[in-house]
C-alpha cells in the first residue's frame, strides 16, 4: 500500500504507524508514545533525547505522560483505530481493520475459541480385567431387581433384597 499525504501527516515519523497515543514536544512535533518511551519504566528512551526531527534538545517530557483525550479523540477522528480484540494493542487506520484481521493473532485465537472442537476419532477401549456385568432384570412383582452371579447366586437390589424376606 503506498502512503499518502494524509498518512504521513498523522503517523509517527519514527515507525510511521499511526496512533492514538501521541506526544507533542515543546517543538510542536509528534512521535507515538511507543516509540518515544522505554516499555519497562516509561522513561525517555535515551536516543530520543532531541527531537528526531528538529534536534530541539529535551523537546520531550522525561517520562511517559498521560495523552489528553482531546488528543486521543482528534487522532480517531482522523481515522486512527485500536484492533477490537482486547488481547492485540495494534493501532491502525480504519481502512486497514480488515487487512489487519487477517494475521491478527489475537482474531486468529478468538476464532479458534468460538469453533466448536473437533469429533474426536473413535478409539477402541483398552479391555478390562473384569468381566462385564449382566444387566438387571426385575423378579417378582414388588420390582426387586437382580442379576445372576457368576457362582449362580442370586444378588437383590433395591429397596429389599431376597435374602432379607422370611
Amino acid at each position: 500500500m503506498e502512503r499518502t499525504d494524509f498518512d504521513l501527516a498523522f503517523s509517527c515519523p519514527i515507525c510511521f504507524c499511526p496512533s492514538i497515543n501521541i506526544v507533542f514536544g515543546s517543538c510542536q512535533h509528534y512521535l507515538c508514545s511507543q516509540c518515544l518511551y522505554d516499555d519497562l519504566d516509561d522513561s525517555l528512551r535515551s536516543t530520543l533525547s532531541k527531537c528526531p526531527i528538529c534536534k530541539r534538545p529535551n523537546a520531550f517530557p522525561l517520562s511517559r505522560p498521560v495523552v489528553p483525550e482531546s488528543t486521543r479523540q482528534l487522532m480517531r477522528m482522523a481515522g486512527v483505530v485500536e484492533c477490537k480484540h482486547k488481547r492485540c494493542c495494534q493501532e491502525m487506520w480504519t481502512w486497514e481493520q480488515e487487512q489487519h484481521e487477517t494475521v491478527c493473532p489475537a482474531a486468529k485465537k478468538a476464532k479458534k475459541e468460538s469453533r466448536p472442537p473437533a469429533p474426536r476419532p473413535a478409539t477402541p477401549r483398552p479391555a478390562t480385567s473384569r468381566p462385564e456385568t449382566p444387566p438387571l432384570r426385575p423378579l417378582g412383582s414388588r420390582g426387586i431387581m437382580v442379576t445372576k452371579l457368576i457362582s449362580g447366586r442370586s444378588r437383590g437390589t433395591g429397596s429389599r433384597s431376597s435374602s432379607s424376606r422370611k
